[in-house]
């Protein structure tokens, strides 16, 4: 029988490495990457709205929740629409790489707008990331094509995205009257879902998929990359300490890095891999420099 503690590493395990193919999915379909989020966002929604009535906590309607929440989803389809698209530029795996980034723009966030100390690790996170940042896409900026730059670009604007995603959650999740977890990503599933299908009529993608494969990988991707996964994580986050759910929530950059080596032949130099090594180095030392962080962003 496994311990409260061991149940928890092991969501976080699963979910993270669940979570991991999220852009190996987003690789094998044959939508646009706007229209690939939309289902994501839609169906996880669906399903979790399935889910509901099977919970134990009574479901609360509250307008201040309601108002975050649609928050939370309104960022999180933006970091969803430029992610997706740095996807098809410079693969799976970097693109999750650079997204971790996300540790940092929180501790800005935490320093300029609660008054946070800054914890001496950062100082030393903050380095190793550009470092390896630069390793990675630095050193050979000028060989780069225009394609792969503006993934780069859009990898970094999704990275800020997602860190006022994460700040907006942590405040829905801690004002009164609170939505339960499973309403809170229900509500975040099917806003994103709605702003991101605005967005892909904009751009003239098609809603319906051209190979009947692509119903598969999209259910997949909504399964996995949504629901489960993300539900995984946040039951397992609650139990672990901060610096055992940093570390293997590394698992996610780490595995998608691997997929993206072995599924789409990512060329992958000795530099490269030193870069990515100082990054994650990095997003480590910036997860788990303290928790009070964390709390403060609430």
């Amino acid at each position: 029988m496994l311990t409260d503690h061991q149940k928890a590493l092991l969501e976080l395990f699963v979910g993270s490495t669940m979570i991991s193919f999220s852009g190996v999915f987003v690789k094998l379909t044959t939508t646009g990457p706007t229209i690939d989020g939309f289902y994501r966002m839609f169906l996880g929604g669906l399903l979790l709205l399935l889910v509901l009535p099977f919970q134990s906590q009574k479901i609360k309607f509250n307008k201040q929740a309601l108002f975050y929440t649609a928050l939370c989803g309104i960022f999180f389809a933006t970091d969803l629409a430029f992610w997706h698209k740095s996807i098809m530029h410079i693969g799976p795996g970097l693109a999750t790489v650079l997204v971790n980034l996300q540790v940092f723009v929180l501790a800005v966030a935490g320093f300029l707008v609660y008054g946070d100390k800054v914890n001496k690790k950062y100082l030393f996170a903050l380095p190793l990331a550009a470092l390896g940042l630069y390793f990675l896409v630095g050193f050979s900026w000028g060989t780069l094509s225009s394609n792969y730059k503006m993934g780069v670009f859009q990898s970094l604007i999704s990275m800020i995205c997602y860190s006022f995603y994460i700040i907006s959650l942590r405040k829905s999740q801690h004002i009164p009257g609170a939505f339960t977890p499973i309403l809170n990503l229900a509500v975040i599933s099917l806003t994103s879902a709605i702003l991101l299908a605005i967005i892909a009529t904009a751009q003239h993608e098609s809603f319906l998929p051209t190979q009947s494969t692509d119903w598969f990988w999209l259910f997949i991707y909504a399964i996995f990359g949504q629901m489960l996964g993300w539900l995984l994580i946040t039951r397992g986050v609650a139990k672990t300490s901060i610096s055992q759910a940093g570390f293997i929530l590394l698992l996610q950059p780490a595995f998608s890095m691997i997929w993206d080596t072995l599924l789409f032949q990512r060329n992958t130099t000795t530099l490269d891999m030193f870069g990515i090594l100082l990054i994650f180095m990095a997003i480590y030392f910036g997860n788990t420099a303290h928790r009070t962080r964390t709390k403060s962003i609430t």
